[in-house]
């Protein structure tokens, strides 16, 4: 069977001269790119999540920290995902990784008494899948 000249045994063997580098290092940019730039900026700007609802997740975090606390007082909630890492839009979902020390209860239990935390904590429409690994909460905030 013939091989394409660029298989892997000939990956990065070949290196462009310096002239071609240099040429494509000073290759300009399109013309028309400052007439798209506005346009960009609006969509990039429209998908963001504004202060207000930054501060509604945040706000989120320590009401969901005090009402867990309750049952695990040594229990922490982490921020992962688009909302920590600032890549997230605006409404998007907010992960939580909810770490607890208590050897007694199987998963399942914990899964279930988070479940009735959240509902005690008047969450809306709560949404257990203990089958799911991670097992999975999900519920419907009511600012």
């Amino acid at each position: 069977m013939l091989q394409d000249f660029r298989s892997d045994f000939s990956r990065g063997h070949h290196v462009s001269s310096q002239r071609i580098r240099f040429q494509r290092r000073n290759r300009p940019c399109r013309y028309d790119i400052d007439r798209f730039t506005p346009n960009f900026l609006s969509i990039f700007e429209s998908l963001m999540p504004s202060e207000e609802e930054i501060a509604k997740q945040k706000q989120l975090l320590t009401s969901l920290s005090r009402l867990i606390n309750t049952e695990w007082p040594n229990s922490k909630l982490y921020l992962y995902g688009s909302c920590a890492n600032s890549f997230g839009f605006s409404n998007s979902d907010i992960d939580l990784c909810l770490s607890i020390d208590d050897k007694e209860m199987s998963k399942v239990d914990i899964i279930l008494k988070l479940a009735d935390i959240l509902q005690a904590g008047n969450l809306q429409n709560i949404q257990v899948s203990p089958g799911i690994i991670p097992c999975v909460v999900t519920c419907q905030l009511m600012f």
